[in-house]
């Protein structure tokens, strides 16, 4: 690997390791010092707002990423980041608005009051919380495209030092769900302001723009917006669906344990994510005269993802057990159980995330949508069969078996790829 690779890549896992300790921590505290049932619903909730986040994004952050990475100078990246940080503002604002409006009336829906008291109040301050979250990951995906993977470190770690901190503190103060919610808007605000500084810092020299140059990056940047918000919002409901049905279908106890054991495979996801994000601005632009040397280095990455997928999946198989009972105690035990079961799941997602990456950068998101809502029908299907009769265990089960035909296809998609950048070449179509 050479040295820019190692750079990002390290600043990359660097921000991972430490969201993935704090994110552990923080759920550990809040398992904790909550009751069992107090937990469930935030698990619950944390689902929902999940789903919600990715809804709020609408594809802005990662679309104004992959723009941005293909600006060739200081003044080209500082007039696309003035667009794509007013459309991300615009849409922010309105999608709170809706939030606000219309979400807190569906609470019933949800089991409130009887089986979740507290989420009518969590669902009517949840698009804070969105707003919010629409800006940390902007800020996470732009520091991404521009390769200041410093700041994107910085911003990582404070996001998840925050909710750590801030809902540690609150929880000790009054051991309620609304603690946590304070604590994660606490950090959100700290975040934005730090992501504001990063752009102004970075770019305060630079940003010379008028009317005809804003609408120049805006209209790209929403045009491929579009198929990565399809995409975005199938990813989430693979993601989150499972524990939201069985919110609905199953015993909050499940909620719980379930909760535990999807945040451990998703934070040992976070060591994929280092590396495929660390990396892939390198295959963004292809030429005649740098194809052999980019399809190598392609090789190679794909072969460490794979060592590193491999290695963390036995990890996995062979510490859960322990690792649940010292840090969540031996009445969340059944956790273990449930993470073995969703080995699978974060290989497939460990696998089909490195090339997902690299069919983003490529401007190919548009053709994996109609892969993506097969997984998505399938994956609700599986759910709404195995989850009433077999609780955390059926949902695992679906999870693990819905990813498998998209895993294939991204693999199938990267080497098409491959082969038409070559073809091209070979007939002249690529300089």
């Amino acid at each position: 690997m050479n040295k820019i690779w190692i750079k990002n890549i390290s600043y990359t896992l660097c921000g991972k390791i430490m969201a993935m300790i704090a994110s552990v921590v923080t759920d550990i505290v809040i398992a904790r010092l909550l009751e069992i049932q107090s937990y469930a619903e935030w698990t619950f909730f944390f689902s929902i707002l999940t789903m919600l986040n990715w809804a709020g994004w609408l594809g802005i952050n990662i679309s104004s990423k992959v723009i941005v990475s293909k600006c060739t100078s200081d003044i080209e990246e500082a007039k696309c980041l003035k667009s794509a940080r007013l459309v991300r503002f615009f849409f922010s604002v309105c999608i709170g608005i809706v939030l606000y409006v219309f979400l807190p009336r569906l609470a019933p829906l949800g089991g409130y009051p009887q089986k979740y008291p507290e989420l009518k109040w969590l669902f009517s301050v949840a698009c804070i919380l969105v707003f919010f979250n629409s800006f940390v990951e902007f800020y996470k995906e732009i520091f991404m495209g521009v390769n200041k993977f410093k700041w994107l470190f910085l911003i990582t770690t404070a996001e998840y030092m925050g909710y750590f901190l801030f809902s540690t503190f609150f929880l000790f103060l009054n051991r309620e769900i609304k603690s946590v919610v304070y604590g994660y808007v606490a950090s959100g605000i700290v975040v934005f302001l730090i992501g504001y500084f990063g752009i102004y810092l970075n770019y305060r020299d630079k940003v010379v723009i008028g009317k005809n140059l804003l609408f120049e990056y805006v209209v790209p940047i929403m045009r491929y917006s579009i198929p990565i918000a399809l995409l975005g919002m199938g990813v989430v409901i693979l993601t989150e669906m499972d524990t939201f049905m069985l919110g609905i279908f199953s015993t909050k106890e499940n909620v719980a344990v379930y909760g535990i054991a999807k945040n451990i495979c998703h934070k040992a996801a976070h060591l994929n994510n280092a590396f495929s994000s660390g990396i892939m601005t390198t295959f963004s632009v292809v030429t005649a005269n740098n194809f052999m040397d980019r399809k190598s280095k392609y090789k190679n990455a794909e072969r460490i993802n794979i060592f590193i997928t491999t290695l963390i999946s036995a990890g996995l198989f062979l510490f859960s057990k322990a690792t649940i009972s010292i840090l969540y105690g031996k009445s969340y035990l059944e956790a273990a159980h449930v993470i073995n079961i969703l080995i699978p799941y974060y290989f497939l997602f460990g696998i089909s995330n490195f090339y997902s990456f690299f069919l983003d950068f490529r401007n190919k998101a548009g053709k994996r949508c109609v892969w993506y809502c097969s997984v998505v029908f399938l994956n609700m299907l599986l759910n709404r069969i195995l989850i009433p009769k077999y609780g955390a265990e059926g949902a695992a089960i679906a999870t693990s078996i819905s990813l498998l035909p998209y895993t294939v296809y991204s693999y199938v998609a990267s080497v098409k790829e491959w082969n038409e950048i070559n073809y091209q070449i070979k007939n002249g179509g690529l300089q």
